[in-house]
C-alpha cells in the first residue's frame, strides 16, 4: 500500500520511495545514449572510415556487428551477476567500460591503427550488455508499482536517442559524404528520433489505456508497427522525399516504441524470476534475429531488390502478430503486488488497532 512517500508492504515494512530515484533513471539514460552512440558512429559514415583506415568494408560492419554477436555469450553471466550482485556493480562496470572503450577510440584517430579501434568497440560492445538489461530491473527496484512503466520507458528512450544520436552526429561532423550514405542517415535519424519520442509516449499510453490489459496494448502496438511496414514498402518507389520520411517516422514510432512494452509484458509473464533474466533473454532473441535477418535480408536485396526485402520483413511482423494475438495476458507482478500490498495494509491497520490505548491523566 502506497502511503505518502513510501510504500507499506508485508507485515507493516515500510519502503521509502527516494526522491533521487529520478536522477538514477536520468543518469542511467545519460550513459545508455553515450553507449548507443558509438554502435553505429562507424558504419552510418562507412565510406569515409575505409578511405581513411584502408580496409574493407566488412571490416568496418564488423564495428558495428561486434554489438550484436558479443551480446549473446556474455548476457548469461551478465545477468547471474545482476541478479547476485545487484544494480550497483552492474552499472558500475557497464558505464566504466563504456568509458574506457571512448577513450581508446580517441586515441586510435590513425589511419594505422584499426586494430586499436576495433579493441575500443569490443570494450563498448561488452559495456552494452551490462547496460540493456538494467531499465526493467532498475524501474522494480527504485519505483513503486504505478510508476515502473514509465521509468522503464525513460531507461529506454537513453538507448533509442542515443542510436539516433549516431545516426545525426557523424554525417554532420564529416562533410565528405555520398549522396546515397547521406539519404540514407536521414531516413535512419527520423526513424530512430521519432523512436525516442515515441518511447517516451508510450509510457503515457500503458497509463491512459489502464483499463485495457497490456496484452491489449502490446497487441495493438505490433500490429500497427506491421501496418507501418507494409506501407513503408509499397510508398517507397513513389519518388517523394517527404512520404519516406513519414512513413519511416511512422514505423519507428510505432516499432521501437514496443520495446517499453515488450520489457514490462515480459516482466509480468516471467515473474517471479527477475526483471533482468527476462529483459536479457528478449535482448538475446533481439541480438540473434538481427544477425539472421540482416544476412538473409541482404541477401534478397542483392538477388531480388528492395522491395522483396520489405515483404519479406512484412511476412514474419505478421506471424509475429499472430503469434502476439494467442499469448495470454497472465500479469503475474502485478498480481503479486497487489497481494502484498492488500496483505501489507491489513497487517498495518492490525497493527493499529492492538496498539495499547495511553492512560488517561484522571486515571488511577
Amino acid at each position: 500500500m502506497e502511503k505518502g512517500g513510501a510504500l507499506v508492504g508485508e507485515g507493516g515494512h515500510v519502503t521509502r520511495l527516494y526522491r533521487r530515484r529520478w536522477l538514477m533513471v536520468l543518469l542511467f539514460s545519460s550513459y545508455s545514449l553515450c553507449n548507443a552512440f558509438q554502435w553505429l558512429q562507424y558504419g552510418i559514415i562507412s565510406n569515409i572510415f575505409i578511405r581513411y583506415y584502408g580496409v574493407s568494408a566488412l571490416a568496418i560492419d564488423c564495428l558495428s556487428m561486434s554489438y550484436m554477436l558479443l551480446y549473446i555469450p556474455l548476457i548469461f553471466p551478465v545477468t547471474w551477476l545482476l541478479d547476485t550482485r545487484g544494480l550497483r556493480i552492474i552499472a558500475l562496470i557497464g558505464s566504466g567500460l563504456n568509458c574506457l572503450g571512448a577513450w581508446i577510440k580517441t586515441g586510435s584517430a590513425r589511419p594505422d591503427l584499426y586494430p586499436l579501434t576495433l579493441c575500443a568497440q569490443l570494450i563498448c560492445a561488452a559495456a552494452q550488455v551490462f547496460i540493456l538489461g538494467m531499465p526493467s530491473h532498475l524501474a522494480s527496484v527504485w519505483f513503486s508499482s504505478t510508476e515502473v512503466s514509465t521509468a522503464c520507458s525513460l531507461g529506454v528512450f537513453g538507448n533509442q536517442l542515443g542510436v539516433a544520436v549516431g545516426f545525426l552526429l557523424p554525417p554532420v561532423l564529416v562533410p565528405n559524404i555520398e549522396d546515397q550514405d547521406s539519404l540514407s542517415s536521414h531516413i535512419r535519424i527520423m526513424f530512430y528520433g521519432t523512436a525516442a519520442v515515441a518511447t517516451l509516449l508510450f509510457a503515457m499510453v500503458i497509463l491512459v489505456c489502464h483499463g485495457l490489459s497490456l496484452r491489449q496494448t502490446t497487441l495493438g502496438v505490433y500490429v500497427f508497427s506491421l501496418v507501418g511496414m507494409v506501407v513503408f514498402t509499397f510508398t517507397l518507389d513513389l519518388g517523394h522525399l517527404w512520404i519516406i520520411f513519414i512513413t519511416a517516422g511512422c514505423l519507428g514510432f510505432f516499432m521501437t516504441g514496443y520495446l517499453p512494452l515488450g520489457f514490462e509484458f515480459a516482466a509480468e509473464l516471467t515473474h517471479p524470476e527477475s526483471e533482468g533474466t527476462s529483459s536479457g533473454l528478449l535482448n538475446v532473441s533481439a541480438q540473434v534475429f538481427g544477425l539472421i535477418f540482416t544476412t538473409a535480408q541482404g541477401q534478397i536485396l542483392d538477388r531480388f531488390g528492395i522491395q522483396a526485402g520489405n515483404i519479406f520483413l512484412c511476412c514474419f511482423l505478421l506471424i509475429g502478430a499472430i503469434i502476439t494475438g494467442f499469448i495470454r495476458s497472465d500479469l503475474r507482478r502485478q498480481r503479486a503486488n497487489q497481494e502484498v500490498a492488500q496483505a501489507g495494509a491489513l497487517q498495518y491497520h492490525t497493527d493499529l488497532r492492538e496498539m495499547p490505548t495511553p492512560l488517561l491523566a484522571s486515571d488511577p
